[in-house]
């Protein structure tokens, strides 16, 4: 009896830690996360890729900036229904420092991601060492694909890991094409390259940019930092990461992989205005089958095309002169110097009265030079003297005047944040180039960063697009760090990611290359 009790708590064990282990696995809940995979601008449109929906209902909205998009210029279409709507690259790390006991695994993965792809995925297959070698180019061509496959060769070579991917993103930069491109890398994330992109510049990298970046590690004994790596790569462009140990299948991570695939693509054209260039956020507040969600995005607005180009007018020809009937007689030339007759000095005299001159000349006009020389220079060293007896007046300060933000604020709720009007602004002066200032209405939170979007906006390319905020509360100032790569500094010492320090009236903060005081001034 006890037997039996003991093995049928034994199977309620297993029953419930089988369930846990399918209600926390990140695989399952990658599964069902909904989110924007990427976002994209192509020929003045906008395309977001959402990953887990399908149709919009009527009353979703999508805003850029402050401008809510009208329905007409709204439209979705479902993953299964595009051409060619992803293209998929698949990197594999074929140095030999990845264990051949992993070989079968990385090549049954491999084809696990190519058997479950859509007829519109094209799949893009490259081994790298120094540099990506791609083997073919994108196909939905099975056959092709697991012939590649089932030929890749380890090699004795370095591998360039931080490079290769910061060279492939550079690349699909320069491609013009709506698909949705993703990556996935298979390596033991080795990176023998020690003087080349830094991981914190392919990590700002990424996140500059909307290329998902998954990865797959190959563990071996001693590699587990040069895993943590190539992960944060991952991590940046907010995809997901696996650890090929044996814990998790190949066919689980196939699978979530195949997440990607399911989902709808909401194409926007966004109004004549914004079209400028500039970096818009992008709120979107969707009602689906799947349920209601609330996503942001950003995206580099197209620039408009001029319908209308204006050429300057063409020059009214003139008549051509009429020609002269009669032919004009050349005057008769000017002998500057006097005509010596051969016939009344010899060839001799001639020739050295001739020169004798020319000296003269040439000596009478180098005096004149030299004079007209030393006049000049008389006359600038009085005026310089002159001009630095008065007082050179100091140039004025740029003050740069940010006017209130009218409409809607969004930050971490959903909810416009609440300005406080009052008699007080914030001043951020620039102490390396003290004729800069920076010049804001108190609000409850000021964000700084690179985007037009910021309360702040910096243009520098060591500031993150939301680099961090000053928080108001209580009559006293706070100082927010969110930049993950370039860090914000209060006094020399480095602020951690979302810690919140307070700063006093005046305290100098580092952001990107240059030093601010921060003052709150009566206005």
């Amino acid at each position: 009896m006890n037997k039996y009790i003991a093995d049928g708590k034994r199977k309620v064990l297993v029953i419930f830690l089988a369930v846990f282990y399918i209600t926390v696995s990140p695989l399952t809940a990658y599964a069902a996360d909904v989110k924007v995979l990427q976002t994209k601008v192509y020929d003045e449109e906008i395309y977001i890729y959402i990953k887990g929906i399908s149709e919009l209902a009527s009353d979703s909205t999508i805003q850029i900036g402050n401008t809510v998009c009208k329905p007409d210029q709204i439209s979705v279409s479902s993953f299964e229904h595009m051409d060619d709507f992803m293209r998929t690259i698949i990197l594999i790390d074929n140095s030999k420092s990845v264990p051949e006991k992993n070989h079968a695994d990385i090549q049954a993965l491999v084809k696990g991601i190519v058997s479950n792809a859509k007829e519109n995925e094209q799949i893009k297959i490259g081994t790298f060492s120094k540099e990506a070698t791609y083997l073919c180019d994108y196909t939905n061509d099975h056959v092709i694909l697991e012939n590649i496959i089932d030929n890749i060769t380890y090699k004795d070579q370095d591998t360039y890991l931080s490079d290769v991917l910061y060279n492939i993103i550079s690349e699909l930069n320069s491609e013009n094409t709506f698909a949705c491109t993703r990556i996935i890398i298979v390596s033991d994330g080795a990176d023998d390259n020690y003087i080349g992109y830094t991981n914190d510049e392919v990590q700002r990298y990424i996140d500059e940019n909307f290329y998902p970046v998954y990865t797959v590690g190959i563990p071996k004994k001693s590699n587990a930092s040069q895993l943590e790596t190539m992960f944060s790569f991952s991590r940046a462009a907010k995809s997901g990461y696996f650890l090929m140990d044996g814990n998790i299948a190949g066919e689980d991570i196939v699978n979530a992989l195949c997440t990607d695939q399911i989902g709808g693509c909401v194409k926007i054209t966004p109004d004549e205005a914004l079209k400028d260039g500039s970096n818009r956020s992008i709120l979107l507040k969707l009602n689906t089958a799947e349920g209601a969600f609330e996503l942001k995005t950003s995206a580099d607005m197209p620039f408009g095309k001029i319908d209308d180009i204006h050429s300057e007018p063409e020059l009214e020809s003139q008549p051509e002169p009429e020609t002269m009937s009669t032919v004009q007689s050349e005057p008769e030339s000017v002998n500057v110097l006097p005509t010596i007759s051969p016939a009344s000095v010899n060839q001799d005299t001639e020739i050295e009265s001739f020169g004798f001159l020319w000296i003269i000349i040439l000596l009478a006009g180098i005096v004149v030079i030299l004079i007209a020389v030393l006049i000049i220079l008389l006359i600038t060293k009085r005026k310089k003297s002159d001009a630095s007896s008065e007082p050179v007046p100091e140039p004025e300060p740029v003050i740069i005047d940010i006017p209130t933000r009218i409409g809607p604020r969004f930050a971490s709720g959903t909810e416009p944040e609440k300005e406080l009007w009052g008699k007080q602004s914030l001043l951020l002066k620039n102490l390396d180039i003290p004729s800069i200032f920076f010049k804001v209405p108190t609000m409850e939170i000021i964000t700084i960063g690179r985007r037009s979007t910021q309360d702040i906006m910096i243009d520098d390319p060591e500031v993150s697009r939301e680099h961090c905020k000053i928080i108001i509360r209580g009559g006293l100032m706070y100082l927010q760090n969110c930049s993950k790569s370039n860090g914000t500094y209060y006094e020399n010492v480095l602020i951690h990611e979302d810690d919140e320090v307070p700063i006093v009236n005046g305290g100098k903060i580092k952001i990107g290359q240059y030093q601010y005081s921060v003052e709150l001034v009566d206005n």
